[in-house]
């Protein structure tokens, strides 16, 4: 029996229709997601290749006023390196308000005055709170530091988010906190037995050192994310806290 005209022109459009549904699925396998490396490299069009930034870079004679400058000349005279290297980053993005960017620079000196916590303790709270909230280009930026103050195996528990079962009290308290603090909805509060843990360990004082410093680079993130921070990754981009990311040595899993 022979199709009638209209019965095949369907056949014809549900056929190109079902092929042409084949032909983006091939498309989106040979064409993947680009890989968080290759977004880094790759620069919208509102970011100012100078700063990798959607924040231009901050100079003298963009103030006038005389609080506003000297504020900044202090930053500069103090040796800020995010003042003058190409990655912007948070502490220099903030300088465009050079008033604001010195009073929070003042928080973050008084968060590290307390010396109950110990220099180990407060990068690895840099490093829990920086994994924990996905900001992967300031992880990667003390990662040296890191390793060096307490080992490739507990950087390793935090980049990979290990059970922290057999760690020593103080470390394992630093990090169940920060992931109760970073993956609980934000209404919610911090579990009663992460935050007694934490006091336990650390004491009133040091505890409150240690979520300050998890709450100051959760904000460094969040202004890093306005901006559309990229990271550096010119070939003669060198050290940490620059902003690097070498495109032939990839950093570890994340």
């Amino acid at each position: 029996m022979r199709a009638s005209r209209p019965m095949l022109l369907g056949i014809a459009v549900v056929l190109a229709f079902l092929a042409g549904i084949g032909l983006q699925k091939s498309s989106a396998q040979e064409h993947p997601k680009l890989s968080w490396m290759d977004e880094e490299a790759q620069l919208p069009p509102d970011i100012h290749p100078d700063t990798l930034s959607r924040m231009t870079r901050s100079q003298e004679s963009d103030f006038t006023n005389d609080e506003e400058k000297q504020a900044f000349l202090r930053a500069v005279r103090g040796g800020n390196p995010d003042a003058v290297q190409r990655w912007l980053g948070p502490t220099a993005t903030r300088m465009a308000d050079p008033i604001y960017a010195e009073a929070v620079e003042r928080v973050n000196r008084a968060i590290h005055r307390n010396d109950t916590v110990g220099g180990k303790y407060m990068e690895l709270t840099v490093a829990v709170a920086t994994r924990e909230s996905g900001n992967r280009e300031e992880f990667i930026n003390h990662e040296e530091d890191a390793v060096k103050a307490y080992g490739e195996e507990l950087e390793d528990i935090v980049r990979l988010r290990k059970d922290t079962k057999g760690l020593e009290p103080k470390a394992a308290a630093i990090i169940e906190f920060g992931r109760d603090l970073f993956r609980q909805p934000r209404t919610a509060p911090v579990s009663a037995k992460v935050f007694a843990d934490l006091e336990k360990n650390f004491g009133k004082r040091g505890a409150l050192s240690i979520a300050a410093l998890m709450c100051y680079y959760d904000s460094n993130f969040m202004l890093m994310r306005v901006y559309d921070q990229h990271m550096d990754t010119s070939p003669d981009c060198k050290g940490g806290h620059r902003g690097c990311l070498d495109l032939k040595n990839p950093p570890p899993a994340w």
